[in-house]
């Protein structure tokens, strides 16, 4: 293998660059995309299929497999790159190989990544060292996420986008943002994405994407798994090396980059950075202690540059995940075996807008213009007035919320979707085998703030405020025991912690607590609430203060103090039914 070694002075460590170079292999042909006798188009859905059909068909090293089902009826494909046969994880894990996961086309109109995953398999089939490449590396492509969004393909679908001149749509088959669904999983997509990202548990994980949004010099911005979100081993592994390298090599092949461009207020201001909640990809990604990365390729710049980016960015994540495989996948196990042991964790952050780095940035000018159609200002930018200067970059974000860890999480066999998503995700289950009594820690809901206006299908709850009870319960033969000793830990509280930022209550998985199922009638409860106020004076007082804070309330809503305070009232109002057995 040709290989050239340099020395990297941003780590101060010495590197090996894999070579990519051309060379059809003897009595093989790779198939022609459209993109490349027109580089302003992307493949269809049967183009791009037709492709991986043939390559696996054509090369060893190469197999197209059904990983699940979709919203839309067709399968979700992966395809695999692999030396030696090991094209299933368990054969790849023996191998004990360093895994590459790629997304591509879970928003088909920003299909940069369709197309270059297809141009990266045909430059690394072409090379003569692929074998090498891939006794030490499997490569994992969804060559398309969302097949029902790539299938409804047309020309107008990205008002902001320079090409390519047909694309798919954001939405799937149901309509949803697949990016906004990798803990709820209200889509057929999500639930194959869970179980073969969780089967794979890949190293490394790419999600191509393109951004909206200012206007700048740079065709390629990137989002990473904030390190924060990641155990030290992994976080010290992701600033002190992962990261420099592709910053320092994508400037290199002449695309310099930049983190994600997130601004509210203009870019004077500042950017700021991205805490990847698990709704999203490397957010998810994150909870498997997977090095998670989304390519942000800039909407107005050409379609071929986009593409070309993502391609070089691709390349260069390969080449550091070959050159550092063994480093990668022991940064992963020591994370693994922190979290196994963990008794705290925080479950939420908040940036910290009081703390800014500085960030050089090549920018163009910013001014208020007036809109032709509305008469209002409107900020636009002057491309050919750029700029280099520092701004603030905002990226340090607090944890805001912990919890202590139980050792066992308890799951009444009713939340069947529940368990199998837990199941999907590496949490270890065990089921009772018979009704069993024990103590354990109850929260009941006791603040919350739903949204107005569906998100996603949802009426999404936040500032989630509970009461926390120890209580004496009857648990039942198929309830499911979750131990937290293990390293999906991180999944399982983000998904069962009900104030976790992401978790399945702010979902609405537990929305029958939420509303009471016995109530009273008035002429009957009326005598009842007499007797019982005898022995209960203090509820007498409550009464007369709600008179006097509002002169117009009804019997009904009187009595209900009397209702709510008494042996009648339903115990299971609000109470999160997801019960907590903790450490002895």
């Amino acid at each position: 293998m040709k290989v050239i070694t340099k020395k990297w002075n941003n780590i101060g460590c010495f590197i090996v660059l894999l070579v990519l170079f051309y060379g059809h292999g003897e009595g093989q042909t790779l198939p022609m995309i459209p993109f490349e006798s027109d580089d302003n188009t992307t493949s269809t859905y049967d183009e791009l299929i037709e492709f991986y059909t043939q390559v696996a068909n054509d090369w060893p090293q190469a197999s197209l497999q059904i990983s699940g089902k979709t919203d839309i009826g067709k399968p979700l494909h992966t395809f695999i790159l692999a030396g030696n046969d090991d094209f299933t994880p368990e054969k790849s894990k023996a191998a004990k190989k360093t895994v590459i996961f790629i997304n591509n086309g879970i928003h088909p109109g920003e299909p940069d990544g369709i197309d270059a995953c297809q141009l990266l398999v045909k430059t690394l089939l072409s090379q003569k060292n692929i074998n090498e490449i891939l006794d030490k590396i499997t490569i994992v492509i969804i060559p398309v996420y969302n097949v029902g969004g790539m299938l409804n393909r047309r020309a107008h679908t990205r008002a902001n986008q320079n090409g390519p001149a047909e694309c798919g749509f954001r939405g799937n088959a149901k309509n949803l943002d697949l990016n906004r669904d990798f803990m709820k999983c209200d889509s057929k997509n999500a639930i194959a994405f869970n179980t073969v990202f969780s089967a794979w548990d890949p190293d490394v994980f790419l999600d191509t994407h393109t951004s909206d949004g200012a206007d700048y010099a740079y065709t390629m911005t990137l989002i990473a798994t904030h390190p924060q979100k990641l155990e030290q081993p992994m976080s010290d592994f992701l600033n002190e090396k992962f990261l420099p390298y592709l910053y320092d090599t994508m400037a290199k092949s002449k695309w310099p980059m930049i983190p994600y461009v997130n601004s509210e207020h203009g870019l004077s201001k500042g950017i700021e950075g991205f805490i990847d909640l698990p709704r999203y990809s490397t957010g998810y990604a994150a909870l498997h202690h997977t090095y998670g990365f989304m390519t942000e390729t800039h909407m107005l710049k050409p379609y071929k540059n986009r593409v070309q980016s993502t391609l070089d960015f691709i390349q260069h994540l390969i080449n550091f995940t070959y050159s550092f495989h063994q480093q990668i996948k022991e940064s992963r196990v020591k994370a693994k075996a922190i979290s196994e042991t963990s008794k705290t964790l925080p479950i939420s952050f908040q940036l910290d807008q009081s703390v800014a780095d500085s960030l050089y940035f090549l920018g163009y000018k910013e001014f208020m213009d007036t809109s032709f159609v509305t008469g209002l200002p409107i900020r636009k930018y002057d491309t050919k007035a750029p700029y280099n200067r520092n701004i603030p970059y905002f990226n340090r974000f607090k944890p805001i919320a912990f919890t202590t860890l139980p050792q066992y999480y308890i799951v009444p066999s009713a939340y069947e979707k529940v368990i199998e998503l837990l199941k999907i995700n590496g949490a270890p289950i065990s089921l009772l085998d018979k009704d069993t009594t024990l103590t354990t820690t109850m929260y009941r809901i006791k603040d919350i703030q739903t949204s107005s206006y569906p998100y996603e299908s949802h009426y999404v709850h936040t500032q989630v405020v509970c009461d926390t009870l120890t209580m004496t319960k009857k648990w039942y033969a198929g309830d499911a025991l979750v131990s937290t000793s293990n390293a999906a830990v991180h999944y399982i509280i983000q998904a069962l912690e009900p104030t976790a930022s992401d978790s399945w209550f702010c979902w609405n998985f537990f929305d029958g607590i939420l509303n009471q199922k016995e109530y009273f009638s008035e002429y009957v409860f009326d005598a009842y609430a007499t007797q019982y106020l005898t022995h209960h004076p203090e509820l007498k007082q409550q009464i007369e203060d709600k008179k006097k804070e509002n002169p117009d309330i009804n019997n009904y809503e009187l009595l209900s103090i009397v209702y709510k305070n008494s042996p009648y009232f339903e115990p299971t109002f609000r109470l999160y039914p997801i019960g907590r057995i903790e450490y002895p």
